[in-house]
Formats: structure tokens, C-alpha cells, sequence
């Protein structure tokens, strides 16, 4: 059963360009926002959708699936007491 976290997430960037003698160039600047669906407590679903502000109008998104897990994977055999 998937929950919505309670806050949003948000980005606000600005893409530049270098030009000669490394002054760069703004090329745009542009926001995303997106949520994070918790599927388990391991799996989560990540969603983020956005536009140009200012520069080439571009739409922009992406789907992404993460995979968490805490320190006890990395336990050694011996600290499980298999390495005996």
C-alpha cells in the first residue's frame, strides 16, 4: 500500500554554457517539482515533472525507482557467527 510523503520536492536551476576565455553564458532557467511514493519500506517510487522559466520553453520529467536498505546487509559472515 503506497503512501504520499507530506512535503513536495523542488528544484529551481539554471543551465549555463562556457563560452571563450571561461565566462559562461546563461542559457535558461528552469524548476521541477515532484513527490516520493513509499511502495514498502524499502521501495519507493520517485516522480518529477517541470518546465523552462525563462530561455527555450522545454518540458521536462522523470519516473525513477529506488531501492533503500539499512547497514545490516553489510554485516560480516563473522558477526552473524557463519564464519566459524
Amino acid at each position: 500500500k503506497g503512501t504520499f510523503l507530506s512535503s513536495p520536492q523542488g528544484d529551481i536551476f539554471i543551465k549555463s554554457r562556457q563560452k571563450n576565455n571561461c565566462r559562461c553564458q546563461n542559457v535558461g532557467t528552469a524548476f521541477n517539482l515532484g513527490t516520493v511514493i513509499d511502495l514498502s519500506e524499502y521501495h519507493h517510487l520517485l516522480f518529477s515533472v517541470g518546465r523552462s522559466i525563462d530561455g527555450t520553453t522545454k518540458f521536462q520529467c522523470y519516473i525513477a525507482y529506488q531501492f533503500t536498505f539499512d547497514n545490516s546487509l553489510f554485516k560480516s559472515h563473522s558477526d552473524l557467527g557463519l564464519g566459524r
